[in-house]
């Protein structure tokens, strides 16, 4: 599994894949939750990414070994951790430190949803400022069509109207249109 670890590492730094692990990371979780989970992982294995034609047994092996905290997905420290240390290092362990009267691991939870709902939040005023900002545009595109339309109309008026009287009977109609 070390081996496999190393080559995969190789490879992604090989083929320019990634810049930092960040960006690694990043690539890979594709449902951007924070975790690479069985499928993501086996797409960063698979043709779209490192393709090393590992078999779905090697892949689960894989995870088995990396997946320190044994929840089926590999988070940002473990994906790190495999790949740029490759060697198991003591579990850390962040329930006896506290961040205002809360188990550190419980706060980090807590911040994650928050800043997860957060993001969600700035994402959709995104989308309603892009949807008010289209729906100017196309206001504003409109307002120009009808301009347009007015000005054309208000030419053929003046062409037709030649005593200037403001008005059209339909006796200025028919001498305009035997010149057609």
């Amino acid at each position: 599994n070390r081996a496999i670890l190393l080559l995969i590492r190789e490879k992604m730094i090989r083929n320019g894949m990634i810049r930092s692990l960040s960006d690694a990371f990043e690539k890979f979780d594709s449902v951007k939750d924070g975790n690479l989970d069985e499928n993501e992982i086996k797409n960063a294995l698979g043709p779209r990414g490192v393709d090393l034609n590992l078999t779905e047994s090697e892949i689960e092996s894989l995870i088995e070994y990396v997946d320190k905290n044994s929840d089926g997905s590999l988070d940002r420290y473990e994906f790190e951790e495999a790949l740029f240390f490759g060697e198991e290092r003591p579990q850390r362990s962040y329930d006896d430190v506290e961040f205002d009267g809360v188990p550190l691991s419980e706060a980090a939870i807590e911040m994650s949803l928050k800043e997860r709902e957060e993001m969600i939040r700035r994402r959709e005023e995104k989308r309603k400022l892009e949807m008010k900002e289209a729906k100017e545009l196309e206001d504003r595109k409109k307002k120009e069509v009808e301009k347009k339309i007015k000005e054309r109309l208000r030419a053929v008026f003046d062409i037709i109207d030649r005593k200037r009287k403001g008005y059209i009977i339909l006796e200025d109609i028919r001498s305009f249109l035997p010149k057609f």
